[in-house]
This record gives C-alpha cells, structure tokens and sequence, in this order.
C-alpha cells in the first residue's frame, strides 16, 4: 500500500525506480545525482532518463497510430474520472495468456461510466520476473464489447504491465490499434494493491508528465474512495 495513502485518497501509481522492470524486460530508467550537498555542491539535483512507457503510464493514440492524438490534443480535464467501474478479475484464467469478452459481463446498472479498471491481482508480482514474462494480454474482440455495453468509456486501466502479452506480441499490437482507434486511452502497468474492490472509486486523476507531442506518459493516479 502507498505510504502517502490516507483517508479517502489512493495512490494507484508505482514510484518511479530502477527496481521496476520494464516491458519485455527493457530498459529502466536510469536515476543520477548532478549535485549533492553531501559533497559539497549548493544544491540537491538528480537527473532522469526513461522511456515514455515506463512504470505506470498512459498510451495516447500516436503510440500505434500514424495520425493518432498525442497528450497535448487533450484538455486536462479529459485526465479526469467520474464514471468508474472496478471489475474483480482476480480468479479469471486466461486461456494462452488472452483475456478475452468473457471478461466482461453485461453491466445493466453502470452503463455511463468513462472509465473500466480491471484488478487482475498482478500488482503483487511487480518485483519479480513473473510480472513481465507471464503477463496476459487483451483481446482485439474486447474493444467492440467494451463499446457495447459502456458507450461513453475514454479509458481502460489494469495491473499488468501491457495490453499487449510478451507471449503474444502481434496480436498485443493489433488490440493497440483497436483501441487507440477508438479514442480509449490505456492506463498500463496501475499498482491496485491498495484498491478494495468492494469500495467505491468516486474519482480518479490521471497526471500525466507533461511532454509536448508524447505518444505516451508516465504517469501519477491518484484514486478518491468513498
């Protein structure tokens, strides 16, 4: 759970650090000290490197899209959540690593939420090989069933590391492209160990580091429970 976590506010995001692992078992971000008052410099100051989808981030349209928006076609409040449905995901089995439609029932009493977070319980395994190696993936079919049911989505988020398996990597970029096309932005690699199913998730701000153009952020979530 978040240290910073109190009262009704969660933080969803993982701390940017060299422990996180990176898709595919990437590149980490690289953390350096520039000065250090330790040493004798007048100030404290570290310098960053990292991919744009590194730790917990968001894909804008441009990752897989040639003409697709990037984060600064966006108004800030587009970042912003009201309409949430948490689904517990937590014994489904995917079958070859695919979360497919029957991942989803046919919610009649929440049909104008604008954003789907699904806990698969993979938070846990953030440290270990497991989460990067064996994660499952969504199926391309998800997206027109996700439409279906839920016509004003604008974003998906889940506990795993990509939309797309390490096992399955075409089809990860086909479901992308679904998606992305759609305008429903991916919420990747959420830390919802701190998330009760059972409560509600009255409000959720995505912060994106805020790069002009990116095609993709890091980014801080910040979870209102009621």
């Amino acid at each position: 759970m978040s240290k910073i976590a109190h009262s009704n506010y969660l933080l969803l995001s993982h701390p940017l650090s060299p422990a996180l692992s990176a898709y595919g078992n990437g590149d980490r971000i690289k953390i350096e000290k520039v000065t250090s008052m330790e040493k004798g410099d007048i100030s404290n100051n570290t310098k960053f490197e990292m991919n744009s989808h590194f730790g917990t981030h968001i894909d804008l349209p441009r990752h897989f899209l040639v003409d697709g928006k990037t984060l600064s076609d966006y108004r800030i409040e587009e970042f912003v959540f009201n309409g949430i449905r948490v689904i517990d995901t937590q014994n489904y089995n995917p079958i070859d690593y695919l979360i497919d439609v029957d991942v989803i029932d046919d919610d009649t009493e929440q049909r104008d939420i604008d954003l789907l977070i699904f806990k698969f319980g993979y938070s846990e395994y953030r440290d270990t090989e497991k989460y990067w190696r064996e994660n499952p993936g969504f199926s391309p079919k998800l997206v027109k069933r996700i439409k279906e049911i839920y016509p004003n989505i604008r974003a998906i988020g889940f506990d795993l590391i990509s939309l797309s398996s390490y096992q399955s990597r075409p089809l990860g970029r086909i479901a992308h492209k679904e998606f992305l096309s759609q305008d429903i932005l991916i919420i990747e690699d959420m830390n919802l160990i701190a998330l009760d199913v059972k409560r509600k998730l009255h409000k959720m701000i995505v912060a994106p580091l805020y790069v002009s153009g990116a095609e993709g952020a890091p980014v801080t979530i910040i979870g209102e429970v009621k």
